[in-house]
């Protein structure tokens, strides 16, 4: 390495302890490292408080029993809807012969994804905003199959 200045310690010594520039950059990094150690210490309460929140979404009650269900949404582009019914109850019916299968419903849509999307009106009440809702078709057998509990009423006879 080769330099044009024989003595590099005068220019190099602005970066000590006891220049003004020095205690000003002295000052600078301790103020980014306390930033530093704040915004980490409020990212890890905010992770502490998200994991603590994805634990309660674990217990939360769906009000149906999602354990060994399964969904099954076959495509049928070129179908009629006669041609649809047929083949969901036919697959039902096969599907329902299972050895490990214990009840078949059909429907429209699954919670808690539902259904088609529809526009309401509620004569009852007086509202601005546009009211949209989800709808979803569904067989007798529908309620019974997720394990759904009823607060009030009944299924379908």
């Amino acid at each position: 390495m080769r330099s044009t200045r024989k003595d590099l310690a005068p220019g190099l010594s602005g970066a000590g302890k006891g220049e003004a520039g020095g205690l000003r950059h002295a000052n600078l990094r301790s103020l980014l490292v306390v930033a530093e150690v704040a915004l980490s210490l409020v990212l890890l309460v905010g992770a502490g408080a998200l994991m603590r929140s994805l634990m309660s979404l674990m217990d939360l009650d769906l009000g149906f029993n999602p354990h060994n269900l399964v969904r099954v949404r076959p495509r049928l582009p070129n179908a009629t809807p006669a041609e649809r019914r047929q083949f969901i109850e036919t697959a039902a019916l096969r599907l329902g012969g299972l050895p490990a299968v214990t009840s078949v419903a059909a429907t429209t849509g699954f919670p808690p994804y539902g259904g088609n999307g529809t526009e309401l009106d509620v004569e009852a009440k007086i509202h601005s905003d546009q009211w949209r809702g989800a709808v979803e078709a569904c067989d007798e057998r529908y309620f019974a199959t997720i394990g759904f509990r009823f607060l009030a009423g009944h299924s379908f006879s």
